[in-house]
């Protein structure tokens, strides 16, 4: 009998827990309670358990005894989210109710979109200001990377398969680092592969150091001194009467020979080194002339047997004598090179060959370093007063042409007119027809558009 009625008693006090228990409605109204406090943490957790028991928003939910409630628990917890500091977990909550549709019909709704609008604000602040750092390592990479382009360019490595692949690189980084907005991993995605280009102009200025230091002349090598032997010292025994002082035996000391000094031999190497850059400059300038490239090439031969001769005899007559003969050459080259850039070639497409001076071909490059370092304006102004110096340049037209079509795609204009591009394309190929955009430089766009200008002057 006992047993039973403790089994009863057993019974009833799980029954009354479990309609004790509590329902989703009396979270959510300890919940809007605790708002009217500020009270954001019990806000939170009375919200999080509703939503537990009932996720779906209702304009007009039914409670116990009849009641009925305008049951939006995320607009609230949303709320207590965003007034914890939590903004993108409001933002997410919000979400939710709007995407519920009932919190638009209630009065709440005003209310939600100004919270919103402050939330997104927050957050595009504080990504921002998350950005700051991985934009200012962007940038540094960048300007290394630069740095490292000129140096190679300067150095004479600019014509290497890696240089061409670091300028890619180079491209790239500036690709990633144009769109990143206030995306911190885009950023550092731009300074890791700015710091490969960077490691490839180095690259590419050590392979154009070993060339040079190969093309060098080995320098006369004076034969190394035989070591001194150390000093003999033979003492000899004293007389029984008289102590005689010991005596010391130094031999002679045989110095190497010395090569003849001669103050000549330096400047003649300068002057061959300089000559041999002259070639490589006019060869350099894709002259169509087929004379002119055989003369190129067998006076460089020439000018490294020079240097080897010098090697062997370093005498100031031999010197004297390469001197006479680079002087000859040097002014037949400059002969050759004014008689070609004085002539008007005239082809089928009526096209005008010209070869740079020395000067123009440096602004050319400095030009196309601003417009790789994505300084479209400052690039376009300095082909500008290369056109005025050189109204022949063509490869300055090309390169223009290549900047302006460059500053209107990026301008985020719609369909923007490409005259300014098109005039100078059309000005490059009326002055050299054999004209090309290399792809390992220029962006597939450009040389489609430089296709389309080259196609329309083939029609006419």
């Amino acid at each position: 009998m006992k047993r039973c009625a403790a089994l009863c008693v057993a019974v009833l006090l799980i029954a009354s827990n479990v309609m004790a228990a509590d329902k989703w409605w009396d979270y959510y109204k300890r919940g809007i309670a605790a708002v009217a406090r500020s009270d954001w943490s019990t806000v939170a957790d009375q919200m999080s358990k509703s939503i537990t028991l009932k996720g779906e928003e209702v304009l007009a939910a039914k409670a116990a005894r009849n009641e009925i409630l305008v049951y939006v628990p995320h607009y609230w917890l949303g709320i207590a989210r965003f007034n914890l500091g939590d903004v993108e977990a409001a933002i997410r909550e919000w979400d939710i109710s709007q995407d519920q549709g009932v919190v638009q019909k209630t009065q709440y709704y005003p209310d939600l979109r100004g919270y919103l609008a402050r939330a997104q604000a927050q957050k595009a602040k504080g990504v921002a200001a998350r950005s700051v750092d991985a934009r200012k390592a962007a940038e540094a990479a960048l300007n290394k990377a630069i740095g490292s382009q000129v140096q190679a360019i300067s150095g004479g490595g600019d014509r290497s398969e890696t240089y061409r692949l670091a300028n890619r690189r180079l491209q790239e980084a500036w690709d990633q680092f144009n769109k990143a907005g206030n995306d911190s991993k885009a950023y550092a995605r731009a300074a890791e592969t700015a710091t490969k280009a960077q490691e490839f102009f180095e690259a590419a200025a050590g392979e154009a150091a070993s060339r040079k230091l190969a093309k060098s002349p080995p320098r006369a090598r004076q034969q190394p001194q035989a070591p001194l032997p150390q000093t003999a010292v033979v003492v000899t025994p004293p007389p029984v009467q008289v102590a005689a002082p010991p005596k010391t035996v130094v031999p002679d000391v045989v110095e190497a020979p010395r090569l003849p000094e001669n103050p000549d031999l330096d400047r003649v190497r300068s002057l061959l080194a300089r000559f041999e850059k002259k070639l490589d400059d006019a060869a350099s300038g894709g002259s169509a002339d087929a004379d002119l490239s055989q003369f190129l090439r067998s006076q460089d031969a020439r000018v490294k047997q020079w240097m080897a001769a010098l090697a062997e005899d370093p005498s100031q007559k031999k010197a004297a004598e390469i001197e006479k003969a680079l002087a000859s050459l040097d002014r037949e080259l400059s002969q050759r090179l004014t008689r070609i850039a004085s002539v008007t070639v005239t082809s089928a497409d009526a096209s005008k060959r010209y070869i740079p001076s020395a000067t123009i071909r440096a602004d050319l490059k400095k030009a196309y370093i601003a417009y790789a370092s994505g300084k479209l304006e400052e690039s376009e102004a300095m082909l500008t007063r290369i056109v005025k110096k050189a109204p022949r340049a063509d490869e300055a037209y090309l390169l223009r042409g290549v900047v302006r079509f460059t500053r209107l795609t990026l301008s985020g204009r719609k369909d923007p007119p490409m005259d300014g591009a098109y005039a100078d394309f059309r000005a490059a190929l009326e002055r050299n027809g054999t004209l090309t955009l290399d792809p390992v430089y220029f962006s597939p766009k450009v040389i489609a558009f430089f296709g389309q200008v080259r196609q329309a002057a083939s029609d006419r």
